[in-house]
């Protein structure tokens, strides 16, 4: 019995010794490999990321340990946000936080992380504002060259060609051209039309002239489409000569021309609206189309609408008059539709009329249908 009794016991003893070495080694596997990802929602490899470690300028790619720090810290103060404020408060503090960072990141695998990051956190809108209109300070300063290099490496041809504009906007200094050279080798044709889009674009606030021969013999060459070339008209500063470079457009007969002619009439409008409408006016019969004289009118209106509409006023009858009298409706359409209205009916073409008036309409009938109804009846009664 008592033989039977030890040997239960060793038993036991055993399987309890088998049981312990065994959770001692789940646990060690479980430290050493899965442990850093469900604590670290930072941790892996950035999905965005650089091609494999063959590629010429991947093998450049080094972790900056400083980067990684203030990432984990963002990551931390990200998640903990959500529970301390409401959700516009919370919104509102996460883009600060991603602000923040952003200088400290370069360009490299913790960016890569960082977008990845906001993606998997549901902050999509977040990410795409500040591939769209931040990521530039990643571009300038002491690391720009780093940065610029590690950008040709990029796989995500979306995202290579986002942050290629922002790289275009941030560049200075020499060698630019070589960049735009290489850029076509490696990052292909849409990433190259990008950075020459923001590197014109930047250049056009110094020197318009400039922007744009560099623009065409840069980009002609290569097949580059003037797409981009609206960008720079957009960007010239106010002393520009706008009547000298309109001139210089093709016919607005052509989509990309009309483009870039609507561009500069709007930056025209923003200084000096009444010449850019009277060009408008007066080039009717010279390749410029008559609803440009609504980007113009658009822009003015949002400025000082009472001289808009005097003008528009005594402009002479014709398709040009009525595109400005609808954009002066749409203006007014939401705040005064009675205002809008009046605007609508001096449209004199029966379609385009019927167009603006239907716009103001349901804009109207929100707030005061049985009037919006009579102004229709009244209106067209008679057509």
């Amino acid at each position: 019995m008592t033989i039977i009794i030890l040997g239960k016991i060793r038993s036991f003893l055993l399987i309890c010794i088998v049981t312990f070495v065994v959770g001692c080694q789940k646990r060690e596997n479980s430290s050493a490999s899965g442990s850093s990802e469900s604590e670290n929602p930072l941790a892996g490899g950035a999905r965005s990321g650089a091609r494999n470690t063959k590629d010429t300028y991947a093998t450049r790619i080094t972790v900056n340990s400083e980067a990684e720090q203030a990432l984990q810290e963002f990551a931390s103060g990200f998640e903990n946000l959500a529970g301390q404020y409401r959700d516009q408060d919370t919104l509102a503090k996460q883009k600060e936080l991603a602000l923040a960072v952003l200088p400290k990141l370069g360009g490299g695998v913790e960016l890569l992380k960082f977008l990845d990051y906001l993606t998997e956190r549901g902050a999509g809108d977040l990410r795409k504002e500040v591939v769209e209109k931040h990521l530039g300070l990643v571009f300038s300063g002491p690391n720009a060259q780093e940065a610029r290099e590690w950008l040709l490496s990029m796989e995500d041809e979306k995202l290579r060609e986002s942050l290629s504009r922002q790289a275009g906007l941030a560049f200075s200094g020499p060698g630019f051209k070589e960049f735009f050279e290489r850029m076509g080798d490696y990052g292909g044709h849409h990433s190259q039309a990008a950075l020459l889009s923001g590197y014109c674009q930047a250049l056009a606030n110094a020197d318009p002239e400039a922007a744009v021969r560099v623009y065409k013999e840069l980009g002609y060459p290569k097949r580059i489409d003037n797409t981009g070339l609206a960008n720079v008209y957009a960007a010239m500063p106010p002393n520009t000569d706008f009547l000298k470079f309109a001139t210089e457009i093709k016919e607005d007969s052509m989509t990309l021309a009309k483009r870039c002619r609507s561009a500069l009439l709007r930056n025209w409008a923003g200084v000096k609206p009444e010449e850019a409408a009277q060009y408008v006016l007066g080039n009717l019969n010279s390749g410029v189309a008559p609803d440009q004289m609504a980007e113009v009118v658009s822009v003015w209106a949002g400025t000082t609408p009472d001289s808009a509409a005097s003008w528009i006023a005594n402009a002479p009858a014709g398709p040009a008059k009525d595109e400005g009298s609808a954009a002066l409706a749409t203006h007014w359409s939401a705040t005064d539709p009675t205002k809008a209205w009046g605007f609508a009916a001096q449209v004199s073409d029966f379609q385009k009329r019927v167009e603006t008036a239907t716009a103001v309409f349901e804009e109207w009938e929100k707030t005061d249908r049985e009037a919006a109804t009579k102004a229709w009846v009244d209106l067209f009664s008679g057509d």
